[in-house]
């Protein structure tokens, strides 16, 4: 599967907007985005791909993309890229 990319680093996701766990944490939230990020390190910068992800409260977290998992199955498919010219 190809991944899109905006110019600002957003990539598209299935699960865009909807309720969603870190399995890592085991917090619940909403899948605001899936951003790749350049990350500075001791050894220079590199690529990261990261799920920022949101609860009621209003806070965010970031975790990895595989990380995340859907709460019910029944969940609505991202929108974001649908009215975009091809």
């Amino acid at each position: 599967m190809t991944r899109r990319v905006d110019a600002f680093g957003h990539e598209d996701h299935e699960l865009l907007g909807a309720q969603v766990r870190d399995t890592v944490s085991g917090k619940e939230g909403v899948l605001a985005a899936v951003v790749v990020e350049r990350v500075r390190t001791h050894c220079g910068t590199r690529l990261v791909r990261q799920a920022y992800i949101k609860d009621s409260d209003g806070v965010e977290w970031t975790t990895s993309p595989s990380q995340v998992s859907p709460v019910t199955p029944n969940h609505s498919p991202s929108l974001r890229w649908a009215h975009r010219a091809a």
